[in-house]
């Protein structure tokens, strides 16, 4: 309602900006002024006091990409990920590695812990799999290609782990991410798709954070 009252008053504006370059007199801009700064005072009179002091303050998880402004640095870097020893795990882990590193490899760490989030954040939903080698695998049994939920296990091609060097990366992040490390990058995201494509199911979602190759989205 209120971004309505502010759509509303700018139009106005505009409209008002025509008359006053057409008027021919400095009698008649003066009046419309006047009658501009009336039309104004009386849509912020219909507004209540609770929702103008709302106007500037954080909306929090409501606010796209609210996060994208903020001075909290990620304290995941390259060289911390490097000086860490190389981790092991069972069949969950060995998943959510090679899930890390099919999807994400080209990322920053910050892509790729951003999308570690998602598998997680489904792992945890009633909507998905409960558990991370059926999330990541969910939709492959249908035997469609491009019909699944992560592209790289029905995409009709061989995987193969080539880059050790990334695949080392994503083993690391897959084994901080399921040491229960704070979810606090993508806000909950469930979704998420490569920037330069827009597929039609994004649409009805929100989007929450746009991190390296990738927007996220939660439910609308």
């Amino acid at each position: 309602m209120l971004k309505q009252v502010y759509f509303s008053i700018i139009v106005f504006v505009l409209m008002m900006s025509g008359l006053l370059v057409e008027g021919s007199t400095l009698s008649t801009k003066n009046s419309e002024v006047t009658k501009l700064l009336k039309l104004e005072k009386s849509f912020l009179n219909n507004v209540p006091f609770s929702r103008l002091r709302q106007i500037g303050k954080s909306s929090a998880v409501n606010n796209l990409l609210f996060w994208q402004g903020s001075s909290n640095i990620f304290k995941y870097t390259d060289e911390r990920i490097s000086k860490m020893p190389e981790p092991s795990g069972g069949k969950e882990w060995q998943c959510f590695s090679e899930a890390i590193y099919f999807e994400a490899r080209g990322e920053s760490v910050k892509g790729q812990f951003a999308v570690a989030e998602v598998i997680l954040n489904r792992v945890d939903s009633k909507r998905f799999p409960n558990s991370i080698c059926k999330v990541v695998a969910q939709g492959t049994k249908k035997g469609r290609r491009h019909n699944c939920q992560f592209s790289y296990n029905c995409d009709g091609l061989t995987e193969r782990i080539r880059n050790k060097a990334a695949y080392s990366v994503s083993k690391k992040v897959a084994k901080i991410m399921m040491g229960n490390e704070p979810r606090s990058i993508t806000y909950g995201a469930l979704y998420y798709h490569a920037k330069f494509v827009r597929p039609k199911w994004s649409r009805n979602l929100k989007r929450t954070a746009t991190i390296g190759l990738h927007h996220f989205y939660i439910d609308n």
